[in-house]
């Protein structure tokens, strides 16, 4: 059934990173709590080293799945009110889906990888790990910069945005979920 004049935040996990994990389990409070139903899709099972050596492939696999779930949920006839938070690979998975449907997607990116920067970044805020091993810092500044995106650098965080330090760890979790209400108040 699809989901008309409704406000939907469409959650794009990592893998490994599920939407249970602090950065999408507190993302999915803030944009439920701001008016979204939040759709969660799920991949197949796929490892990370399947993803590192067959990173094309493995984004095929799970776009065939993604594109299933979404059927039913995103009419791009109808008004919708769409929001994309990504997650590592989901990163490139909903770029992939705005690809194909030609849409103009808001989004919360967290530890985008290096393939999500071959697709541009637009309409965004994004978290990035200064330590993450997944997406070359640099390279992602120069695509934030060309495109008037929101950046947001954790300074020796990792793919997770975590350090050794539980208690920064804490702090930098709060800044993150601050960050993110704040621009999407200020978005929507």
């Amino acid at each position: 059934m699809k989901n008309k004049n409704q406000k939907l935040a469409i959650i794009f996990p990592g893998i490994g990173y599920h939407v249970d994990k602090p950065l999408l389990y507190y993302a999915r409070k803030i944009v439920t709590s701001l008016g979204y139903t939040c759709i969660c899709v799920s991949y197949p099972d796929l490892s990370k080293e399947e993803i590192k050596n067959r990173l094309q492939e493995s984004i095929q696999r799970i776009m065939k799945q993604v594109e299933e779930q979404l059927s039913d949920v995103v009419d791009t006839n109808q008004p919708q009110e769409l929001l994309f938070i990504s997650k590592s690979i989901g990163s490139v998975v909903s770029a992939e889906y705005r690809k194909r449907h030609n849409l103009k997607v808001p989004q919360v990116i967290y530890t985008p990888i290096q393939e999500t920067l071959t697709y541009g970044i637009e309409n965004a805020i994004v978290f990035h790990g200064t330590n993450d091993s997944w997406c070359n810092t640099e390279d992602l500044k120069e695509v934030c910069v060309k495109n008037n995106v929101s950046l947001q650098l954790l300074e020796n965080a990792n793919h997770s945005l975590e350090i050794e330090d539980v208690i920064i760890n804490i702090e930098y979790l709060k800044k993150i979920m601050e960050t993110t209400k704040s621009y999407l108040e200020k978005e929507f």
